[in-house]
């Protein structure tokens, strides 16, 4: 019993000496980070999977969680899961910030949306909006 305890007490004093402490790390999603605001044309040219923010509008709802983003410089087709838009209702006219990543096909370059803020927002945001957009 007296050796159990010995080599507990060898065993604890070794860890505290060799093991680094416990400390807690902040790091923050880079999808979500603070990244400037591209405009259509700029995130167009931007690698595979690098972090953008877009600001203007959800001009239509495509299929599915796809929709067509649009700017002062053109349109581009956004991903965005029904997580991502937390009960929020935006129409064609509701100015939106996207938050997330480049993703670009052989063909095509789209935009999968991890946050979505309504910058500006309709007067009666409660009910759906003529031309109102919901996550599906």
């Amino acid at each position: 019993m007296k050796k159990t305890w010995i080599a507990a007490a060898a065993l604890a004093g070794f860890a505290a000496v060799v093991l680094p402490p416990a400390v807690a790390q902040f790091q923050p999603d880079p999808n979500l980070t603070t990244a400037p605001i591209h405009q259509v044309a700029s995130a167009r040219k931007l690698a595979d999977d690098a972090p953008v923010t877009l600001e203007g509008n959800i001009k239509r709802h495509i299929r599915g969680d796809r929709y067509e983003f649009v700017d002062t410089t053109g349109s581009i087709d956004v991903k965005i899961e029904q997580k991502h838009w937390n009960g929020q209702v935006v129409n064609p006219k509701t100015r939106v910030r996207l938050t997330g990543e480049v993703d670009k096909d052989l063909l095509s370059t789209k935009v999968d949306v991890k946050r979505l803020e309504v910058v500006t927002a309709q007067a009666d945001s409660a009910a759906k909006p003529p031309g109102g957009f919901r996550p599906n």
